[in-house]
């Protein structure tokens, strides 16, 4: 697969053309939410508006500091990215950034404080939002070092985003972990529809946007593995992955969501109970497998349905 950039913004990054950014194969951005318990990006808005109508994937970060409750920090920036759509399923997974700031007094006093406040943050954002992958973002001297460790918090869901200025997109300079996903590469980056400078980033390891974001797959991804990769009956793991996706949909109610679940079923919106849902569903992913799942399994899915969409409404509303 082709790498793909991305570019990580704040308050100091002024967008006036969010399609020219597009039109130059940008296809996510990062954005800070918040820094501490006191401190939102005042342009957070626009920008991730901008960014999702341009087609590019918006997502949020929150810098670390010390100084501060690690769980504060992360309920802080979870009140705050989800206004504005950063838990969706296609916006850019949640980003944790790790360095010193000394000029405003903060510095990592030492890696287990540092390693702690991330292990906390990533605890946090995934138990009121549902969200499981994360990114981590911090310079390549400090994950050289193992002053950001991903052993003490990572697992296959968190990526790591690794800095160094080296101008040449993709070389970690001899450094790797099975995690790697960014190379920040410039600092100095020329984007059209961007004033001045700007942090520029390439996907590692054949990593596409689908492996950043939010949600698992999308739609054409999954539908294609059942077609051409389940030969035989699928594993109740995988099934009940393809209807936590549609749950996940159904729940957010979107005009958008909506409309590729009717296209997909050839329905008409609401004519559907949970336990004929999960019927057709199998029916379309399953390519004539359906008769092999017997009917207290049609139960099964159809309750988790109602299980997951009942969890979405309350953190929609937590």
């Amino acid at each position: 697969m082709p790498v793909e950039y991305l570019i990580d913004i704040s308050s100091y990054n002024a967008v006036n053309d969010w399609n020219a950014v597009r039109a130059d194969g940008i296809v996510g951005a990062s954005i800070k939410v918040s820094q501490q318990v006191n401190y939102l990006n005042p342009l957070c808005g626009q920008q991730a508006a901008g960014a999702r109508g341009a087609g590019i994937a918006p997502g949020g970060y929150h810098f670390g500091d010390p100084r501060v409750s690690a769980t504060a920090q992360a309920q802080y920036f979870v009140d705050n990215a989800r206004q504005h759509g950063f838990f969706n399923d296609e916006a850019l997974a949640p980003m944790y950034d790790a360095e010193n700031w000394e000029g405003g007094g903060l510095v990592w006093p030492s890696p287990q404080v540092l390693n702690d406040h991330i292990r906390e943050h990533i605890r946090v954002v995934r138990a009121e939002t549902g969200v499981q992958r994360h990114l981590v973002y911090g310079s390549l001297s400090w994950w050289q070092s193992r002053w950001i460790d991903p052993d003490v918090w990572a697992d296959e869901n968190v990526l790591l985003w690794i800095a160094v200025y080296n101008g040449r997109p993709g070389d970690l300079q001899g450094w790797s972990h099975p995690n790697d996903a960014l190379h920040q590469y410039t600092s100095a980056g020329i984007v059209p529809g961007i004033p001045g400078q700007v942090d520029k980033n390439v996907t590692l390891r054949d990593r596409g946007i689908g492996d950043l974001v939010n949600g698992i797959e999308d739609d054409m991804q999954l539908t294609d593995r059942m077609k051409n990769a389940w030969g035989g009956t699928p594993t109740m793991e995988e099934v009940f992955r393809y209807i936590d996706l549609r749950a996940t949909e159904a729940a957010e109610g979107t005009a958008a969501a909506n409309s590729k679940l009717d296209a997909l079923l050839g329905r008409n919106p609401g004519t559907l109970n949970d336990n004929s849902l999960a019927k057709q569903l199998l029916e379309h992913g399953l390519q004539g497998q359906l008769g092999t799942l017997p009917d207290d399994q049609f139960e099964l899915l159809a309750k988790a349905v109602a299980d997951d969409k009942e969890r979405r409404v309350r953190l929609k509303s937590s």
